[in-house]
């Protein structure tokens, strides 16, 4: 029996678009599937480390953590500086410029995202104790993949 997804409707940035949109032409494939693709490999690493070990480059606890990182840098998955994953994110609403991609996530997936989302702790993304955006994970998440580290902003280079 086929587990039940979740979807996630998300707007990206511009130049995360435009890397999706390239490639999935080169592989003569839709943007979302590509963009799923991209996310699942990325969200596999996450899983593997488990939601402890994700760090955001140069917050606290990543500094506080920094020489164990170092030793065990498998163990981790770094997401970018929020403040670098802010470019990478639409703030316009135009369906034009900045059309939403739909994920698809498992059960276990979702709550390991719910998980991040209330570690990072990015003002608007949870209201009244519910996760309302994904957004700054997931554009964390592509910037990581290797289609998309052209962009500068990656935090992992493995």
């Amino acid at each position: 029996m086929k587990e039940e997804k979740v979807k996630v409707n998300l707007r990206v940035g511009l130049l995360i678009r435009e890397t999706l949109v390239d490639e999935a032409a080169v592989e003569d494939i839709r943007v979302g599937t590509l963009a799923n693709r991209l996310l699942q490999s990325e969200m596999d690493k996450v899983m593997k480390v488990g939601a402890d070990n994700c760090l955001i480059m140069n917050s606290r606890e990543y500094l506080a953590s920094k020489a164990e990182i170092e030793q065990n840098r498998a163990d981790y998955y770094l997401f970018p500086e929020t403040k670098v994953v802010s470019r990478f994110i639409a703030t316009q609403l135009d369906d034009k410029i900045y059309p939403q991609i739909s994920f698809y996530f498992l059960k276990e997936q979702m709550d390991a995202l719910e998980k991040l989302v209330r570690k990072q702790r990015i003002p608007q993304t949870i209201r009244n104790g519910v996760v309302h955006s994904y957004r700054y994970v997931i554009a964390g998440m592509l910037l990581n993949h290797p289609l998309c580290r052209a962009l500068g902003a990656s935090a992992n280079n493995d």
